[in-house]
């Protein structure tokens, strides 16, 4: 589901342009996973290891922002789209606890409605993460 040699993290500050490379990334590819929790992969066949890389991917884009003033200095707000981030990773999170426990029919509903809600927390992290004009 993820291909983490694609994310580019950046680890310092050296241009601004280097960061807002590094925003249009993180947008780019919040765009791809969404579109696989909308379309991109049966629900059925998402895993919990799918989760975790995917929680840990995003924890590592709020830590680039956290760190970069660069970044920081080209959203709108950094704290709501770091925000928004954790929301997404709290989704993930949940459903990643519904797929450890046994599933019955109750479960499977709330577990897909998990990755319902995990799509639209996506739609606004790309919106949050939209640079200044």
């Amino acid at each position: 589901m993820l291909d983490e040699s694609r994310f580019v993290f950046l680890k310092s500050d050296s241009t601004g342009s280097q960061a807002a490379i590094t925003l249009q990334h993180f947008r780019e590819r919040l765009i791809e996973v969404r579109a696989l929790f909308q379309y991109g992969m049966s629900q059925r066949d998402i895993t919990q290891r799918n989760l975790v890389s995917l929680e840990k991917e995003l924890r590592g884009m709020i830590g680039s922002i956290d760190r970069s003033s660069n970044m920081k200095n080209l959203l709108i707000s950094a704290d709501a789209s770091q925000e928004a981030l954790q929301e997404v990773i709290t989704r993930l999170n949940l459903a990643a606890d519904l797929l450890d426990m046994q599933i019955t029919p109750k479960r499977r509903e709330m577990l897909y409605q998990k990755y319902r809600e995990i799509s639209k927390s996506l739609t606004l992290a790309i919106q949050r993460l939209q640079s200044k004009q």
